[in-house]
Order: structure tokens, then C-alpha cells, then sequence
């Protein structure tokens, strides 16, 4: 008798970021990989959207926030730092790729940030 079951792959978890994703039978990483999202809003909702997509593998992400940072902003956004005042939030929050956390390497931003005219 075959199973229509999917076989859940088990790698290192040690070595592989994505490892405890391959316990969901359903999880297919490969998608995630070539997935492509927009995120509307790099504030403090945006910001964690934003973390979180990149740390689950989605490939290429593309932002879209017209505003600035200022230090109200501080308190609730984990991407932001004081130096950052008067900056982009989009290309702020991009820019953490490679900056800060270092987390998201196989991740691709594309960001949009200047008003329609």
C-alpha cells in the first residue's frame, strides 16, 4: 500500500536555519524561497512583518512606506535606531539586511518610498 503522505524531511538543526519548518508535513521551503511579498508599512507593525518574513526564508521582499523616522517611532519599531531620524523607514528597514542582524542573507528587498506625483 502507498501513502499519499508527504515524508517530512528532518536536517541538522544545528546547521540549518529552516530546519524545524521541515516538520510541518505540509511546509515546502522551495516556495518560500522564490515567494514573493509586498509589505505595505515599515512602522512598528511593518517592522515586525518585515523580521519575521525575512527569518522564515521568503526570497524577495518589496517595501513600501512614504514616511520618515522620527523618535516617537524608537519605542515600538525593532529596526530603527536614533541615528536614523529623518530617514526613509523603507530604506532604513532594507538596509537591515546586511547592517544590523545579519539574518536575512537570502533575502532581496526592493523598496519603493517617494510619494506618487
Amino acid at each position: 500500500m502507498i501513502s499519499n503522505e508527504k515524508v517530512i524531511k528532518i536536517t541538522d538543526t544545528a546547521t540549518d536555519r529552516y530546519a524545524t519548518f521541515g516538520f510541518i508535513s505540509w511546509w515546502d521551503q522551495e516556495k518560500i524561497r522564490n515567494a514573493k511579498v509586498m509589505v505595505a508599512g515599515a512602522g512598528a507593525l511593518g517592522n515586525e512583518v518585515l523580521k519575521n518574513l525575512a527569518l522564515m526564508g521568503i526570497g524577495h521582499i518589496f517595501i513600501v512606506d512614504f514616511d520618515t523616522i522620527e523618535a516617537a517611532n524608537l519605542t515600538r519599531s525593532i529596526l530603527f535606531k536614533e541615528k536614523d531620524n529623518g530617514r526613509k523607514k523603507a530604506e532604513v528597514a532594507a538596509s537591515k539586511k546586511t547592517v544590523d542582524f545579519q539574518l536575512y542573507s537570502p533575502t532581496q528587498f526592493q523598496v519603493y518610498s517617494t510619494t506618487f506625483s
